[in-house]
Order: C-alpha cells, then sequence, then structure tokens
C-alpha cells in the first residue's frame, strides 16, 4: 500500500517538473525573441568609448547620493539618460 503511493507520489513530481520545465523552456524562447531576436541592438551597437566612462566626465550635483544612467534602452531616447539619486530611498521601474 504505501509503495503504490510512494509510486504514485513520484510518477506525480515527474510530471509535475516535466510540466514546469516546459513552461520554463516557452518563457526562455519567448524572452530570447524579444530580447535577441531581428532588431535587437549589437554588442557593438551596446558598447560606448572608454571616454564616456571615466569619472572626470561625471557632474553629479553636491548633495545626490550618485548618478544612474541607461546605458540601453528599447526607447532610444533613453540611452545616456542621467538619474540623479537624491535621496536615501530610491525605486526604480515604471511604478517609481
Amino acid at each position: 500500500m504505501a509503495c503504490g503511493l510512494l509510486l504514485v507520489l513520484g510518477i506525480g513530481f515527474g510530471v509535475f517538473n516535466f510540466i514546469r520545465k516546459q513552461k520554463q523552456r516557452q518563457r526562455d524562447r519567448e524572452w530570447e525573441e524579444k530580447v535577441g531576436g531581428v532588431g535587437a541592438l549589437t554588442v557593438e551597437e551596446l558598447s560606448f568609448g572608454s571616454d564616456d566612462r571615466t569619472m572626470d566626465a561625471l557632474d553629479v550635483p553636491a548633495g545626490a547620493y550618485g548618478r544612474l544612467t541607461v546605458l540601453a534602452s528599447d526607447d532610444e531616447s533613453m540611452v545616456n539618460q542621467p538619474f540623479d539619486l537624491i535621496s536615501e530611498r530610491t525605486t526604480l521601474g515604471k511604478g517609481g
């Protein structure tokens, strides 16, 4: 009786794991199509010259904790857009 229950649980776990991996593969394929598909920027297009990353090129305002700069975006107008961190707690994203 216990052996049969363990067998059923083992098969159920195997099926669950198989379905979960299939969903993960599908999600990974969709991600790859959107991020690395036709029209996606290449590494060379995302690369910036070393002059853009030097500390003397940064003009962080006094009192700011730092600055975040957009290096790549699907919205080309956002590339190189700086965001100054002016409070101790910073929220990123659309809701930020």
